[in-house]
């Protein structure tokens, strides 16, 4: 509904007399809302009067709202009676509802989020509330917005507003709640794949990025990388998945060498026997086996049987003169696997004569002064030839008659003047994988040795 207030002004007609001696006299009708007449002595004065302002405040207004008109004539306060302009004046039969919103609802601490409190005039103060529309505001502002920056987990919850004017305040109804939910921020974990202590150049790796909580939010995965220090050389590395696969792995670390142990690795028929291959300082490794096989002037490695295993130990059960020869391991790990380097290979010798060829030793004894002469000679049952002595010592696999000092005849090498770094482990080998037994041989310088004969 619509009201039109109006102020009245009266309109009045004056007239004015001069009592002076000179007879002058003045007639004026004029308006009195309009003209202001002063005489002074024989002069009259018309001066234009103020006009009239009518205001309303608030406009529009509210059923219950508190309405004030007030009509001024500037400075002309003493002035009554005249007539102020029409004002149009809106009353509006409800009650009015604010309206809440939020730029963002889900949030992580740190970031800004503000709400807006909108009402359909003008004039208000603005009180938010949280949680309960009738508990006391938790901020109040003269503009419409509310503004948490930064935002804290403790921030989060369900919010009202609503706005109020005047005095005593007219309120408008609470808003709908609007909520804000702040998490707290997720954590990206990087994890290797597979979790090896070390990595070495070759081999293939994955690293992934855990993201501890926002599980149900997309996220842009980077990696970055610092080659040397935090503070220098660093590469990222953008639009990845939450796996990145490295390969082959640039890194600084050269590939392993297992290290093979025989326990025992001198046997008697019947004995059993583990070889053992050790990767220090890594883990994952699935462990391969291998027999050193001969052929011709060169060595292969031949799978053992059953070759490959996840423990880092192999058994031979039994153990006999078909076993007597080297072994080797090495290891692997990974999709595609990496291998290590081959170990340097061991030994195992059997005392058993039941070998097609044995290996004798003249003088018949384990230890020798220097500077003297010994043979050594294969003796086969079947008087099969094609053996011939190898020797192996600390430093790997050799030939037997390879020294300048040695002189081979048949099957029989013979050292002459001898020398200690003559000392070894000699047995006979048949370039198809026949081994005779094997005998310790050690050179000394001393003058006492010890009269045994070589092991069996």
């Amino acid at each position: 509904m619509e009201h039109t207030w109006l102020c009245l002004l009266v309109l009045l007609t004056t007239h004015f007399t001069s009592g002076h001696s000179q007879g002058y006299s003045t007639d004026i009708t004029t308006s009195a809302s309009t003209y202001e007449v002063t005489t002074v002595g024989i002069q009259t004065m018309i001066t234009p009067l103020p006009t009239a302002t009518l205001t309303v405040n608030p406009n529009p207004v509210y059923a219950g709202e508190k309405l004030t008109l007030t009509c001024s004539a500037g400075t002309y306060s003493d002035w009554t009676g005249h007539q102020c302009n029409e004002v149009t004046v809106t009353v509006n039969g409800y009650q009015p509802k604010a309206t809440l919103s939020s730029d963002t609802q889900d949030v992580l601490p740190g970031d800004r989020v503000t709400l807006s409190c909108t009402v359909e005039s003008s004039g208000w103060m603005f009180y938010w509330y949280r949680d309960r529309q009738d508990s006391t505001p938790v901020n109040t502002t003269d503009g419409s917005s509310y503004t948490f920056n930064p935002v804290s987990v403790s921030d989060g919850g369900q919010y009202w507003c609503r706005a109020g004017r005047g005095k005593p305040p007219y309120h408008t109804l609470y808003s709908d709640p609007v909520r804000i939910n702040v998490t707290e921020r997720p954590v990206a974990v990087l994890t290797l794949l597979p979790n090896w202590t070390q990595i070495f150049t070759g081999e293939t790796v994955t690293l992934r990025c855990v993201i501890l909580g926002g599980e149900e939010t997309v996220w842009e995965y980077r990696y970055r990388y610092r080659q040397y220090s935090w503070n220098r050389n660093e590469n990222i590395y953008y639009d990845k998945g939450p796996e990145y696969i490295i390969s082959p792995a640039n890194t600084y670390n050269n590939g392993p060498k297992p290290v093979l142990s025989v326990s025992p690795q001198r046997l008697n028929p019947g004995d059993s026997v583990t070889l053992r291959c050790e990767v220090k300082k890594s883990t994952g490794w699935r462990f391969f086996w291998y027999r050193v096989v001969p052929s011709d002037e060169t060595y292969s490695n031949e799978p053992l049987s059953g070759y490959s295993t996840t423990e880092d130990s192999y058994t031979l059960n039994p153990a006999g003169y078909k076993h007597t020869g080297g072994y080797v391991c090495r290891a692997g790990r990974g999709d595609p696997v990496y291998y290590t380097d081959y170990s340097e290979p061991q030994f195992l010798w059997s005392g058993d004569l039941l070998s097609a060829v044995s290996l004798t030793v003249n003088p018949n004894r384990t230890q020798h002064f220097t500077s003297t002469s010994v043979s050594l000679s294969c003796e086969n049952k079947d008087n099969s030839t094609g053996w011939r002595v190898m020797r192996y010592t600390e430093e790997g696999l050799e030939y037997g008659c390879s020294s300048n000092r040695a002189t081979i005849l048949g099957s029989i090498c013979t050292f002459k003047n001898t020398e200690r770094g003559d000392s070894g482990v000699y047995w006979c080998e048949f370039g198809s994988g026949q081994n005779s037994n094997a005998v310790n041989l050690t050179v000394t310088d001393g003058n006492v040795i010890l009269e045994s004969p070589p092991i069996q």
